[in-house]
């Protein structure tokens, strides 16, 4: 039996089954087995030539990654920074921070942005967050933007895996479990934004430092 036979075969039995139960057993073990063969050969077709949303504009393949919701915006980044009410706390982080509307403006890269959620700066307690959003801590605010930020060869094609983070340190990112790997710093993928330009935010749950 061919790989694409092993594949259509349990089609083809609840195709059997179906009628049966629908029609009895004696119409259905008279049914053509051509017939059913073609049958199933159309809804095996038909399962597997669906376009997958946004790979020519290089944004990462959302079918098998493990997010909470996959949302596309007719945004660019910082519009959506602006907007986007479970960011408050990173937009305030990054007031003084300027490189990220220069850096997403480079035709040839994918602006890949991980944006802790208001719960992830919750986790460092009042004290501790309302120092990291201090004016004064500008350089460690750019310590954990550089950390980040991924800037992603668009002729690549899709991310998944070892890369660089914008600060030069090694990033890992597993589309399949919906996780990204920071040195010792792993992080959940709560949702991920599309944006224009084939530029890409995951809001995660935790602050990569």
């Amino acid at each position: 039996m061919n790989r694409q036979s092993f594949f259509l075969y349990p089609t083809i039995r609840q195709l059997q089954e179906t009628a049966t139960k629908s029609w009895g057993k004696n119409f259905a073990t008279r049914m053509s087995p051509f017939f059913l063969f073609s049958l199933a050969t159309l809804l095996f077709l038909s399962a597997g030539c669906g376009s997958k949303d946004g790979q020519a504009n290089g944004i990462a393949d959302t079918s098998s990654i493990a997010t909470a919701e996959v949302l596309t915006v007719q945004s660019d980044m910082n519009s959506f920074l602006n907007q986007e009410t479970d960011l408050t706390s990173f937009k305030k982080m990054m007031e003084n921070i300027h490189s990220l509307k220069t850096l997403t403006q480079v035709k040839s890269k994918q602006v890949i942005l991980f944006a802790p959620s208001d719960q992830a700066f919750e986790k460092l307690g009042d004290a501790e967050k309302e120092k990291l959003l201090d004016s004064n801590q500008l350089s460690r605010q750019h310590e954990i933007f550089k950390n980040s930020v991924v800037l992603h060869d668009k002729n690549i094609g899709d991310w998944d895996g070892q890369e660089k983070t914008y600060g030069g340190s090694p990033i890992n990112l597993d589309l399949q479990k919906g996780i990204v790997t920071f040195e010792n710093n792993q992080a959940r993928i709560l949702k991920q934004i599309n944006l224009e330009g084939g530029h890409l935010l995951y809001m995660i749950d935790n602050i990569l430092t």
